[in-house]
């Protein structure tokens, strides 16, 4: 889905976002070791201009609604800049 599609919001970046409903009734990654490695080893190969954040965005389940929005905001700056 594209945000700026539902929200009209002028941007001439995009912001791209996809949700896979589960088959097994997990709601999202258990943050097992092995899977933070496969997480990790995606985030390495993301380009620069990719960022994933949020709870699920960085597979980081130890944090709280404040490190989100924190990260968010760095984000943000480093889109700014």
């Amino acid at each position: 889905m594209e945000y700026k599609k539902f929200t009209l919001h002028k941007a001439p970046s995009t912001l791209i976002t996809l949700e896979i409903p589960s088959e097994k009734n997990k709601h999202y990654p258990l943050p097992f070791e092995s899977e933070k490695a496969r997480a990790k080893k995606y985030f390495d190969e993301m380009p620069d201009e990719v960022f994933s954040i949020g709870r699920a965005g960085s597979y980081l389940y130890n944090v709280d609604i404040d490190d989100t929005i924190d990260h968010a905001m760095k984000v943000m700056a480093k889109l700014k800049s």
